[in-house]
């Protein structure tokens, strides 16, 4: 998590190294003390759980002001499923010329970042413009955000469920031909599945566009795995 944030926007994002942070690990000290000793805005905490051959992390960003929860996430993947990914991610990266891969990788490196931030935004947008009552405008502003972030890393499985999203909103609200918009949403979202089946955010769109689309079939089953894989998707509850 530290090497993902600080790539993130050096910039604008300053991250305290590993060696400080790790030194508050079983510590008793408040979320206020711990960011007035380091000089941060905000405490990125979790846990690790293995059991039965399963891996739970729990992750919360807490505000050091006045302490408060800005959000939350869990995640649970199987052992294997973390040992496999690492020996496809170790196989990817052995390259035959490595000046070569290291130039090619950085590049590819730096348009996977770019398409993450890209998508953060977007979900950003989705969350905080594209609700009830929001302008077609501010719908289609999400959408074309998550769809620069698929140009920039067209892996990136979030933005694929936050372009169905998008498009489930401008449809089910009369904005757009239904039709197509919800095909082009159901596409959306089972991309996004494609890329990543564990992903709760891309189940939960996919429900999203049964529901609007009037398609009972596997309806149930995809938002009860929505919630299965991330039982923090309030808006899950919700549709």
């Amino acid at each position: 998590m530290i090497t993902q944030l600080s790539r993130l926007n050096p910039e604008r994002l300053g991250v305290i190294a590993r060696t400080s942070a790790m030194k508050y690990k079983g510590t008793k000290k408040s979320i206020k003390e711990i960011g007035a000793e380091l000089g941060v805005a905000y405490v990125l905490e979790g846990s690790v759980r293995r059991a039965l051959g399963r891996v739970r992390i729990a992750a919360q960003l807490i505000q050091v002001r006045d302490e408060t929860h800005l959000w939350a996430q869990t995640y649970e993947r199987s052992v294997i499923d973390i040992l496999k990914l690492a020996e496809r991610g170790g196989a990817r990266n052995s390259p035959r010329n490595p000046r070569q891969a290291d130039t090619a990788g950085g590049a590819a490196a730096r348009r996977e970042q770019r398409g993450r931030t890209t998508g953060l935004r977007g979900l950003f947008e989705r969350a905080a413009t594209c609700g009830t009552g929001a302008p077609k405008t501010a719908c289609e502003k999400a959408s074309h955000t998550n769809e620069q972030a698929i140009r920039l890393y067209p892996q990136y499985a979030m933005a694929y469920a936050g372009v169905a999203d998008s498009y489930v909103m401008l449809a089910c609200r009369g904005m757009v031909p239904a039709k197509d918009t919800f095909r082009k949403a159901k596409e959306a979202a089972r991309k996004a599945i494609d890329l990543d089946s564990e992903l709760g955010e891309a189940h939960g769109s996919l429900a999203h566009v049964r529901l609007h689309d009037w398609d009972w079939e596997g309806l149930e089953a995809d938002f009860e795995r929505a919630i299965d894989l991330n039982p923090a998707q309030a808006i899950v509850y919700y549709w």
